[in-house]
């Protein structure tokens, strides 16, 4: 797996290990960035660039929801602005 310039967090990592064995799989996600202003829009601007669908910000709080394939969240990831990413469980409907 080469390096894509993130923290290291085992999750991201895990589910990046995962996408390139399945490269053009796409995965729903949620990405947490750093604080500030400046990584949602960094963050936004290199999903557009990288050709991904969906990027929806959860309200205040630094976070995005995201449809990835592995290329895709690499980019994602070499802004460095995002702490950790982790696969987005539905809310059960009962």
């Amino acid at each position: 797996m080469a390096d894509y310039g993130g923290g290291g967090d085992a999750a991201t990592t895990a589910l990046l290990a995962s996408l390139d064995r399945s490269p053009t799989r796409v995965v729903r996600a949620i990405a947490v960035l750093r604080p500030g202003p400046l990584a949602r829009s960094d963050a936004s601007a290199a999903l557009k660039a990288a050709g991904a669908s969906t990027a929806q910000d959860l309200g205040s709080q630094p976070m995005l929801v995201i449809e990835v394939n592995a290329a895709q969240l690499r980019a994602l990831l070499r802004t460095g602005q995002v702490l950790r990413v982790q696969l987005d469980s539905p809310a059960p409907t009962n």
